[in-house]
């Protein structure tokens, strides 16, 4: 485990709390780590983990906008439009002024995306698909999601909550 991971200072600032909020403190706190590991157990690849990590914090922070957005994700997402079956790596959801946003991201690692033409055109190929009824799609490499995680996460938050985007939504 990384040594600044290991600071738990908080432990210690719990005990001045009188024994029964001491108890609810560690039961939110592991029902907090339990959803966190849930989540990131449906992924399938540690930049997916990573990604769904984060996803996981921004949710967990309450911002008034992902409350009023009732912006909601879910990794591992089974999508069927007419004979084709995809799984998205997440799919992020959102309302916001008036628009419903359906937001696909794909988390591409070199093993998986685009090592051959044929995974390539097959990728393409299905963000045309998704693309046309109605999903916007977001593909990510690996050196994005492990450089700046939160970044790459900022730039879907924008493309729902930017004023100076079209209000057609996706």
């Amino acid at each position: 485990m990384p040594q600044n991971v290991r600071n738990l200072e908080w432990l210690d600032s719990i005990n001045s709390f009188d024994q029964k909020l001491q108890e609810r403190f560690l039961y939110v706190i592991n029902s907090c780590a339990n959803l966190l590991i849930t989540e990131i157990y449906k992924c399938q690849s540690p930049i997916e983990r990573l990604f769904a990590l984060e996803l996981q914090y921004f949710s967990m922070c309450g911002l008034p906008l992902v409350k009023k957005s009732n912006l909601t994700f879910t990794a591992q997402k089974e999508i069927s439009i007419k004979n084709n079956k995809f799984i998205a790596d997440f799919l992020i959801t959102a309302v916001w002024n008036g628009s419903e946003y359906k937001i696909v991201v794909e988390c591409d690692g070199h093993d998986f995306h685009e090592k051959t033409k044929e995974q390539a055109a097959r990728d393409k190929r299905r963000d045309r698909i998704l693309t046309s009824h109605g999903y916007a799609v977001f593909r990510f490499t690996g050196s994005e999601l492990w450089g700046n995680t939160f970044g790459c996460l900022e730039e879907i938050l924008d493309y729902i909550f930017k004023p100076s985007r079209s209000s057609s939504g996706v």
